[in-house]
C-alpha cells in the first residue's frame, strides 16, 4: 500500500523528457540505454545535469563535505559501513549542525555491516541529535539467511539536486 502511494506521488517527476530525442541523433547507444531504462525501470532521461568522477576518496570526501554544508531542505544518506574517525566525524558534525538548523536529515546504515565499527544502538545517539536514523539488517545472534539480504549501497542525496554514489566508506 505504501509503495503504491509513493509511486503515485513520484509519478509526475518520472516523465520522459525531450532530452531522449536529442540523444537519438547524438549517440545511438546512449539513446538505446535511456529508452531501455525508461521502459523497464521507469527512469527518465534528464538533461542539464553533470557528473563528476572522484578518483581519490579524499577528493570525494572534500566535495561531499562542502555540498552537505550547503544543504537547505534535506539530506538523505545510506551507507553500508560507517566507522567513527577522520572520514565520518566531520560528516557527522555537519549532519548534527544541519538537523539543529531544521534541515531534515535521514541516515540509514547497515547494522550488520557496522557491527564491529559502531557502538551498539548507535542509531539512538543519532536520533537524539535530531538525525532520523534507521539501522538496516539489525543483527540477531541466530543462524539465519536474512543477513544475506543486505545491500552495499553508498548514496547521498542533498536537496534533490546533488547526489553522490559509489565506493567511499566512512572509516577511521
Amino acid at each position: 500500500m505504501r509503495y503504491k502511494a509513493a509511486a503515485k506521488e513520484t509519478a509526475p517527476y518520472l516523465v520522459q523528457t525531450e532530452r531522449v530525442q536529442a540523444l537519438e541523433n547524438e549517440n545511438a547507444d546512449a539513446f538505446a540505454q535511456a529508452n531501455y531504462l525508461y521502459h523497464t525501470a521507469g527512469m527518465p532521461c534528464l538533461g542539464q545535469t553533470s557528473t563528476t568522477y572522484y578518483k581519490l576518496g579524499e577528493d570525494f570526501h572534500t566535495a561531499l563535505l562542502e555540498d552537505l554544508r550547503q544543504a537547505g531542505r534535506f539530506i538523505l544518506m545510506e551507507y553500508f559501513i560507517v566507522e567513527e574517525g577522520k572520514m565520518w566525524d566531520p560528516i557527522h558534525a555537519i549532519l548534527r549542525e544541519k538537523a539543529a538548523q531544521g534541515v531534515s536529515v535521514y541516515f540509514l546504515y547497515d547494522n550488520f555491516g557496522c557491527m564491529l565499527t559502531l557502538p551498539e544502538r548507535y542509531y539512538e545517539q543519532l536520533s537524539d541529535e535530531g538525525i532520523h536514523c534507521v539501522p538496516a539488517c539489525k543483527f540477531t545472534p541466530i543462524l539465519s539467511h536474512i543477513h544475506n539480504n543486505r545491500d552495499h549501497r553508498k548514496i547521498t542525496v542533498i536537496d534533490g539536486k546533488v547526489g553522490y554514489t559509489g565506493g567511499c566508506q566512512f572509516g577511521g
